[in-house]
């Protein structure tokens, strides 16, 4: 599981992925650290995150500087594409999701990401 975490003026927004699709990974990774507002130099700080510091991602591996638990604050959560939707989803995975829909968090899935959210059981 990888978790992207944007925080800035707008808020923070965080894309998770689990044995992760990495087009799925880097596109919200590319749309929000290119936005430009006037007057704001950084209006969203992009930050990787997961369970672990290694995350497959296909042909290669992701290295990721930050856990799960640095994504404590997201105002939007966004799942990335899994590779395998049959896998089952880490429980700290589940409890970061859960734990951002509690706090009213946005949550937003690309692709196959919808089974990370589905897993969840949330209304």
């Amino acid at each position: 599981m990888a978790v992207v975490k944007y925080a800035g003026r707008f808020g923070n927004l965080i894309a998770a992925a689990g044995r992760c699709r990495s087009i799925d990974l880097a596109t919200p990774c590319e749309v929000f650290s290119r936005v430009t507002v006037q007057g704001v130099a950084e209006p969203y700080a992009v930050m990787v995150c997961g369970e672990a510091r290694l995350v497959k991602a296909g042909a290669f591996d992701l290295r990721v500087p930050y856990r799960l638990a640095d994504a404590g604050a997201a105002q939007t959560l966004i799942l990335p594409g899994i590779a395998d939707p049959r896998m089952p989803v880490l429980g700290a995975v589940l409890a970061a999701v859960r734990d951002a829909a509690r706090r009213g968090a946005r949550i937003v899935s690309i692709y196959t990401g919808a089974f990370v959210l589905a897993a969840t059981s949330l209304p």
